[in-house]
């Protein structure tokens, strides 16, 4: 079980209610925060982050070689906002009209983020009767 020590599966699940809307068009986050997200659904949204992560360090990794100990040595270098990756993972698979190609990151790592995330299906955030968030 996760506990939100961990600062990317917060960020993670901060960013989807934030960027998710009720049937009444008001923003998940004014109503739950990331502990109301269903347990099976963070892991699997950790999950596929992990797996982005891997496709993008061996990506990046070719074209710049690996002088850093982790990818998020790498990101703190090129996108010193903390938790800036996780944030436009979700905004960018998701198609928001921002996310890693707006401007923030190199151009060249851009270019390998965007490709990398939006080959992740689009994910959302839907309030359950039970007064969790799942993730579909």
């Amino acid at each position: 079980m996760f506990t939100f020590v961990n600062p990317t599966i917060r960020a993670l699940a901060e960013t989807i209610l934030w960027s998710s809307l009720d049937d009444d068009g008001i923003p998940l986050d004014e109503n739950f925060s990331a502990e109301d997200i269903n347990q099976e659904c963070l892991n699997k949204l950790y999950s596929e982050y992990s797996r982005f992560v891997d496709k993008v360090e061996k990506d990046i990794t070719a074209i710049f070689g690996d002088e850093w100990d982790s990818i998020d040595e790498f990101y703190d270098v090129i996108q010193p906002v903390e938790n800036q990756a996780e944030h436009d993972f979700i905004l960018t698979r998701n198609g928001h009209g921002c996310g890693f190609w707006d401007g923030d990151w190199m151009p060249c790592v851009s270019e390998i983020l965007t490709e990398a995330a939006k080959g992740f299906p689009e994910i959302y955030a839907v309030p359950g009767d039970d007064g969790k968030v799942y993730l579909y």
